[in-house]
């Protein structure tokens, strides 16, 4: 099994130059990153953090959404029920994929914040020997979630991203369905 490793500290709140630093300790092993949080909490500008650094390290990299697949050529998010659970799918596959080719850091940039909606990234990393690094953006702790912060972020996500602002109804579903991890080895927690 890969290594494991809790990021419980939101990036913003770490500064830079410290997570620069960790960046650069994990650049010897093949890497899983699960970013955790609601929609517009800060999980996409950490996966362009990750991936500046792995670009800055010659490390191969891959930020993976299912929200990719909602995207229309124009660039307008439109997100379409019926096609939920396709999309997780193509997502998860496309995960495999990198994993099976040896790419250096795999990053899911979804909410992932229930245990079953990880367990097929977590499964596929064990099997191929990837260490394991969940980034947490609100600190395993539902009540860290700031919900109007994330409001505010969609809103302005959406000036350039059309359809994005998923919406005050959506983020409250997002918190409400938010699992923190019970014990220190959440890798076992999603296995079972």
């Amino acid at each position: 099994m890969g290594g494991l490793q809790i990021e419980k500290n939101s990036p913003a709140k770490k500064s830079m130059k410290t997570f620069k630093q960790y960046l650069r300790e994990q650049q010897t092993s093949k890497i899983l990153h699960i970013l955790r949080g609601i929609s517009g909490s800060g999980k996409s500008t950490l996966s362009r953090q990750i991936l500046k650094n792995a670009a800055e390290n010659q490390r191969t990299a891959a930020v993976l959404s299912t929200d990719r697949f909602f995207m229309t050529p124009e660039g307008e998010y439109k997100f379409d029920q019926s096609k939920h659970k396709e999309n997780h799918a193509k997502n998860i596959s496309a995960a495999i994929d990198h994993m099976d080719q040896g790419t250096h850091h795999v990053i899911i940039d979804n909410t992932n914040l229930e245990h079953h909606r990880m367990r097929p990234y977590v499964s596929a990393a064990v099997e191929r020997g990837y260490d394991i690094r969940f980034h947490d953006i609100h600190n395993n702790d539902p009540n860290n979630i700031d919900i109007d912060r994330s409001m505010r972020n969609m809103e302005k996500r959406e000036k350039s991203i059309p359809g994005s602002n998923h919406g005050i109804e959506v983020l409250r579903r997002q918190q409400r369905s938010y699992e923190p991890f019970r014990t220190d080895n959440p890798v076992q927690e999603i296995l079972k």
